[in-house]
């Protein structure tokens, strides 16, 4: 038994084909006077064969080789008995591996009536039924001298996932004791096929805050109670249900602080909350109540914390003062912000100068009613996606000043209101591509705000 590759030093970017031959030998002797033939069927391997391409590893290992002489035909029972040769295929990517087993028939075999052999391939204590070889899918030879290939599974294996497998062959019971099945030789081999899907995966990423729901009733009289917040909108017609709102952050609402970090720290005697997408604990969560007067809420993961594509009201209406540690955070795939920090009526200062916001279209709304924040960090921000600033800074009372130099509106649509009830607001520093279109809607944008003017000569005649 040995490894081997179908064309010897090729690098697969796409694909990687892993061989590992079973020598199998079937010799089928005539005995006279005798009304069955004798059979037999040798599987060896010496050491323990191991293959690594990139992030996907095959392991062989020489256990239970099938070691068959002097047996008849038999049946499916006495086959399954047989003691299997193992073998264990493992994911060590941290992406999906797509993978097929074949057994493939070289061309050295002189056996051609594959339907008298019997093949049965399972995971290690999942017995499923054997097929007749030939009865299997045929598909495309993956080893030089091989005449033909069948199919014997297909499947999927997830990051750093391990698969056991049992492999045993058997002649059908029904084989006749004739011509064209006596003292000839079947030589296979078991191909191994892998491809990573293209499938992306985002590590670390964080639960939206709200999740929509259809599970609970919401009477058309609007009579019984229903948690959560009932989204707007026309129900359908005879559902007697409406979608309500599941609030995943309901339980950091009334903390002071806020703090990402980019490092798993178990906290002694606080249980942790599964915040991640994917609910496989990667993003957690931790409310350390210990200062009553200061509830503190960690979000943590090792490594950078990414954020989901909609982050529509995620802080929303939330009593933190500050959050900090937005450096930790991936905000690459954002393109939703509005309402973001809506409401959060005790922050005072917040940086969000690192944060990638070259995806994000909307801003509306975004610090609206932010009544105490004295303090924005804006700068640095590539904001050329951006569509809509509507209200963006409406009702922040106590902001004096804000840099918005880096801002570039040229695809801005709405900016109605977006300074209004800003009151304290006198000095904003604009940027050359803070620029005003025709098409763009800027009604009430100082509405109650002192704040300096753009001077960009496209602004000319617009207030």
């Amino acid at each position: 038994m040995y490894i081997t590759k179908k064309e010897s030093g090729m690098v697969m970017k796409e694909k990687r084909k892993l061989l590992f031959g079973i020598g199998i030998l079937i010799g089928i002797i005539a005995l006279v006077g005798v009304s069955y033939a004798v059979w037999q069927l040798t599987l060896q391997q010496t050491g323990i064969n191991v293959v690594t391409t990139g992030c996907f590893q095959i392991t062989f290992t020489d256990k239970n080789p099938i070691q068959l002489s002097n047996v008849f035909p038999m049946n499916e029972t006495k086959g399954k008995a047989l003691v299997p040769y193992e073998f264990t295929i493992t994911n060590t990517c941290n992406t999906k591996a797509s993978y097929q087993v074949n057994l493939e028939v070289l061309n050295t075999t002189t056996l051609n009536r594959l339907d008298y052999v019997r093949v049965l391939l399972n995971q290690k204590g999942a017995l499923n039924n054997s097929s007749i070889l030939s009865q299997n899918e045929s598909v495309v030879t993956t080893i030089e001298n091989a005449s033909s290939s069948y199919l014997l599974e297909n499947g999927v294996l997830n990051e750093l996932e391990e698969k056991n497998y049992e492999v045993r062959l058997w002649l059908d019971e029904n084989t006749p004791a004739i011509e064209d099945v006596m003292n000839k030789i079947l030589e296979s081999k078991v191909s191994i096929t892998t491809s990573y899907q293209a499938v992306p995966k985002i590590e670390n990423m964080i639960l939206a805050r709200y999740t929509e729901t259809s599970s609970a009733t919401y009477a058309l009289d609007n009579s019984e109670e229903v948690e959560g917040e009932v989204i707007e909108g026309e129900e359908e017609a005879g559902s007697g249900e409406e979608l309500v709102t599941v609030d995943n952050y309901e339980f950091m609402k009334d903390s002071a602080k806020i703090i990402f970090q980019n490092t798993i720290r178990p906290i002694d005697g606080v249980e942790p909350i599964d915040v991640s997408q994917e609910q496989d604990g990667r993003v957690l969560a931790y409310v350390d109540a210990s200062n009553p007067s200061e509830k503190i809420t960690y979000i943590m993961a090792n490594g950078k914390i990414m954020l989901p594509d909609d982050c529509s009201s995620f802080f929303m209406e939330m009593g933190m003062n500050s959050i900090e540690g937005f450096e930790h955070v991936d905000s690459s795939k954002v393109s939703m912000m509005q309402q973001m920090f809506s409401g959060c009526a005790n922050l005072t200062t917040i940086d969000l100068s690192g944060m990638n916001v070259s995806n994000v279209t909307h801003m509306n709304f975004m610090f609206e009613n932010c009544t105490s924040l004295t303090s924005v960090n804006l700068s640095g921000l590539n904001t050329s996606s951006l569509l809509n600033l509507s209200a963006m800074f409406s009702g922040c009372g106590s902001l004096t000043s804000v840099d918005l130099s880096s801002f570039n509106t040229q695809k801005v649509y709405e900016m109605a209101s977006m300074f209004s009830n800003c009151t304290s607001l006198t000095n904003i520093t604009y940027g050359t591509n803070f620029v005003h279109k025709a098409d763009m809607d800027s009604t009430d944008m100082f509405l109650n705000c002192p704040a300096n003017k753009p001077t960009d000569s496209s602004w000319n005649g617009v207030f």
